[in-house]
């Protein structure tokens, strides 16, 4: 047996061996019988050209090259052992990792604070990276450089991806304080023909309150379309337009703003957390999964 074909087992027979000193207490030790210990203590011997343990009398003793192989194999069995074994919630608060999350804007905003400062007191070593979202290609989840995402499942949501529901949310209309819109409850007359502003990330689909609206054969009246809610709100403060936004998605967004009930029922919205298969059983991630799962079901 040559050096290259020593494993873990053969490691963890070797301290057996030099913590007991015994091959028969050394096989109990790791639940062998004697003669299979004695075996692998032939081939750790021929591998090493040492008999790492003699004879003296009644008992067995070590040789100086098993002595000395004491301060090394315990600290490196150890090390192995810490290194396969998966993290465990008591070692996640002395933890550094980086974790990138991607989401569009409204979840720093609305989840972030309350995510540090959750991780400021459990894992404080935890390095975070906000990416903003430009399109729902799942690429940047499979490859490794995205390690979650926020996002409404739906047919370009690759069928590889893990997803659980963070929560649900549901279209509110905002309109800047004063807007004659706030004077009374809006109908959806009032509604349809105020200006709105319209957040437009892909022309080619058409947005569920127009869809709705369509069935009905009535049209929202706009000319202006931006590509963010953020961009849709700084508008709606400083003119008389009116957007339709996600409530809790955009509520710190929204906190200067006058928020009404669309004059109309739709489904609501399951916002998702997304990540790849590869790390369901990463410990650390899960862990962080659990953690902003339960944030963003605090109410």
């Amino acid at each position: 047996m040559s050096i290259d074909k020593l494993d873990y087992n053969s490691l963890r027979t070797l301290q057996a061996l030099l913590i007991e000193q015994n091959i028969t207490q050394a096989a109990k030790r790791l639940n062998l019988s004697p003669s299979a210990m004695s075996r692998a203590l032939g081939r750790l011997r021929l591998s090493m050209q040492d008999p790492l343990l003699i004879r003296a009398g009644q008992k067995m003793c070590l040789t100086p090259r098993a002595i000395a192989l004491q301060h090394e194999i315990f600290p490196l069995i150890e090390q192995i052992e810490k290194i396969l074994s998966p993290v465990s919630a008591t070692q996640i608060e002395s933890l550094a990792r980086c974790f990138t999350l991607r989401c569009s804007e409204g979840f720093v905003e609305n989840f972030g604070p309350r995510l540090i400062r959750y991780l400021a007191v459990h894992a404080p070593y935890f390095e975070l990276r906000f990416v903003m979202k430009h399109n729902k290609n799942n690429q940047g989840l499979r490859e490794g450089s995205i390690d979650l995402e926020t996002t409404v499942v739906g047919q370009s949501t690759g069928l590889d991806m893990r997803s659980r529901i963070l929560f649900q949310d549901r279209f509110i209309g905002v309109a800047r304080m004063g807007h004659s819109i706030s004077q009374a409850t809006p109908s959806i007359e009032s509604y349809i023909a105020a200006q709105h502003v319209l957040v437009v990330r892909d022309f080619n689909k058409i947005h569920p309150i127009d869809s709705y609206l369509k069935k009905m054969q009535l049209t929202r009246q706009s000319q202006i379309s931006v590509a963010s809610f953020t961009a849709a709100l700084a508008l709606v403060r400083h003119t008389d337009l009116i957007a339709t936004v996600p409530e809790r998605y955009t509520d710190q967004l929204c906190s200067d703003l006058y928020r009404f009930e669309l004059p109309f029922d739709l489904q609501p919205i399951p916002l998702s957390l997304l990540w790849h298969p590869r790390f369901d059983a990463d410990q650390a991630h899960a862990w962080l999964r659990q953690v902003i799962l339960a944030l963003c079901n605090t109410n």
